[in-house]
């Protein structure tokens, strides 16, 4: 504890206060920095104690207090209007306890010893710069609009069949923007994603898709078809016009507009130290990457929950439509790979990919690499209970391109294409 006589600066447990000069009138206590939820405007000097820290865990629960309150708010508000427009998110992505938040989750990722374009890492930030003056640093060029991202730092890493992947490294300034931005947009867009999406998401994984199919496909279900595709080159073909029309269904802040398409064409750095343009796909290795991609393809979870026999279907309306011969569909996407369970004929599993391709959906944000429509799978004859990868000998290449009702097909093409990501057609029983 330090002091100071005659109205100088008194420091308790981490908290910068201004002791009472004689003759001064007592401004009464404050409360905890956590039920200070008011924003702060533009031109405010107050520097709160969340950014005034390096290794406060007390700070850093505090921080994350508040956080979790505004989410729960913004969650709320989303879910209860689901065309409720956000006005005023900057001040939350630039707010001190959003930013702490933001980049204690970097500082604890294993890529934070890995540099960006800026030769930076944590460490070497708490080293010369130290946390307080490099959130404090941050805080302000994001509010003077001074801030701009760095290209990130490409570097191509081994798939499985010889494959490189192309990975993008931003700077940890620039994650940490990202961070505090994916804190904000989250709770927002979550409660618009359908629950047949897995991938990227809180409380999800690859294992809870796994065993949506198998219970799907087992009675009294009985899906017994699946259409089995995944979306070619996802990260790098999405469409950023397409992208940022759907994020401004739900933000309204131009200012955060502005950032998060500063952040998608921020340009690639190559390992030939080459400068490219990114006109399209966010980063892969990104942190806002994983929820941008989600938003984008969310068209394909809205189109097949809103189409006849679809997830938003009642149990009469299925009945009825297999009474007169006509399928019902589920949809159980991982990120880009999906898979459309049909329960009705083989027919019936053709005609999603083969027929009117109008009707089932891109919304032009990236080609779809579909299964081989001869050879869907069928419950019990080749669909695993696990994962699998299937042999090269048993995958088929086709892509297919496909558009909501009403979008124009560009000219010169019927929706397929040659360059198409292979597809699993099947693999026996894991038992």
């Amino acid at each position: 504890m330090a002091a100071d006589r005659g109205g100088g600066l008194v420091v308790v447990a981490g908290v910068t206060t201004r002791r009472r000069g004689p003759g001064e009138p007592d401004a009464g206590r404050r409360g905890p920095a956590s039920q200070q939820c008011g924003n702060r405007n533009a031109g405010s000097t107050e520097r709160w104690s969340l950014v005034n820290t390096d290794e406060s865990s007390a700070a850093l629960m505090r921080a994350e207090h508040r956080v979790l309150g505004i989410q729960t708010k913004l969650h709320r508000w989303a879910r209860d209007d689901p065309h409720r427009s956000f006005d005023d998110l900057f001040n939350l992505v630039t707010d001190p306890a959003f930013l702490l938040v933001g980049w204690d989750r970097v500082r604890g990722n294993k890529g934070a010893k890995t540099a960006g374009v800026d030769g930076a890492t944590a460490a070497s930030i708490v080293e010369r710069v130290g946390v307080e003056d490099f959130l404090d640093g941050l805080r302000t060029s994001l509010r003077d609009r001074s801030f701009r991202p760095l290209p990130v730092r490409e570097r191509m890493i081994p798939k499985p069949g010889g494959k490189l992947r192309r990975l993008g490294i931003a700077t940890i300034t620039d994650r940490v923007v990202q961070a505090s931005l994916k804190l904000v947009l989250d709770p927002i867009f979550e409660a618009d994603f359908h629950p047949c999406s897995y991938g990227f998401r809180p409380k999800r994984r690859a294992q809870d898709a796994i065993a949506e199919v198998v219970y799907l496909t087992s009675k009294p279900r009985e899906y017994e078809w699946i259409v089995e595709g995944d979306i070619t080159a996802c990260f790098d073909e999405i469409s950023h016009p397409a992208l940022m029309d759907r994020v401004r269904q739900r933000v309204g802040d131009t200012r955060v507009l502005d950032l998060v398409k500063a952040f998608l064409l921020s340009g690639v750095l190559g390992e030939d130290k080459e400068w490219r343009r990114t006109t399209a796909g966010t980063p892969q290795g990104s942190i806002l990457s994983p929820l941008l991609s989600n938003i984008a393809l969310s068209v394909l979870d809205e189109h097949i929950a809103e189409s006849p026999g679809g997830p938003r279907s009642t149990t009469v309306q299925r009945a009825k439509r297999r009474r007169h011969g006509l399928p019902n569909y589920r949809l159980v996407r991982y990120a880009d790979d999906w898979c459309l369970l049909i329960k009705g004929t083989r027919a019936d599993a053709r005609r999603p990919a083969r027929g009117d391709r109008r009707g089932v959906v891109h919304d032009g944000l990236a080609p779809v690499a579909g299964q081989d429509p001869d050879h869907p799978h069928r419950r019990g004859a080749g669909l695993p209970r696990m994962a699998h990868p299937a042999s090269p000998q048993a995958r088929h290449q086709q892509a297919l391109r496909l558009y909501l009702p009403g979008q124009e097909v560009p000219s010169g093409g019927d929706g397929q294409g040659q360059d198409a990501m292979p597809t699993g057609r099947g693999a026996p029983a894991a038992g």
